[in-house]
């Protein structure tokens, strides 16, 4: 009996030390969640919302049908990296320790209207609309902005500590210059994520004629 007491508190340690220790990650993943979340469970309560989703969506379309593999993929690396630039502009600022995590929310908020769009106005074309065209790029590319936004919090915050802690230590030359590099490594699976929405567009995108 004691020995089984040992192993579940052993096991409940562990959970907390990797609670603690992902702590950033789990927060930011929860804001994104909730974001995507709303957007779910308000479909159709707001008219300008659904009117908003409609023309996000046909833009989507006509973008993929209308231009070639690489306007397609330029276009979607593009607005990706517009995400991506707005954590580390923000990250830059004192302030993105609280403007980052909106903007997770919201880019959540965004796939989740896209999501529910498709669920709800094409019913099963739309469930395999979305697990064929829009869910690969958007788990990659939601990857790498998730780790994009605890790398600009972290160094948001280490700007503020700077700010008003006279005994911490942070070399903001070297760090800065580490923190850009961090992005333009983000910039890598953005970009992949580009190019796989190119070639699955490009090539399945025809195969959804009651969507297309």
């Amino acid at each position: 009996m004691q020995y089984g007491r040992v192993l579940n508190l052993s096991f409940y340690n562990k959970a907390i030390q990797f609670v603690i220790k992902n702590r950033l990650l789990i927060l930011i993943t929860v804001f994104f969640i909730a974001g995507f979340s709303t957007a779910v469970f308000s479909t159709g309560k707001y008219e300008f919302v659904t009117e908003w989703t409609r023309n996000y969506f046909e833009n989507f379309i006509s973008e993929r049908t209308e231009n070639s593999f690489f306007a397609v993929a330029a276009d979607s690396f593009l607005r990706s990296m517009f995400f991506i630039i707005l954590c580390l502009i923000f990250g830059t600022s004192m302030l993105g320790v609280i403007i980052i995590p909106a903007v997770v929310a919201v880019k959540g908020y965004i796939l989740g209207n896209l999501t529910a769009y498709l669920y709800s106005v094409f019913s099963f074309e739309g469930v395999a609309f979305h697990a064929v065209i829009v869910l690969p790029p958007a788990i990659i590319f939601s990857a790498a902005f998730i780790f994009s936004a605890i790398e600009a919090i972290n160094f948001s915050y280490s700007l503020s500590k700077l700010t008003f802690t006279q005994d911490f230590s942070f070399d903001l030359n070297h760090e800065f210059k580490r923190f850009c590099l961090r992005f333009l490594l983000f910039s890598i699976p953005v970009l992949a994520s580009g190019i796989i929405d190119a070639l699955l567009s490009t090539n399945l995108l025809n195969n959804f004629s009651g969507i297309t």
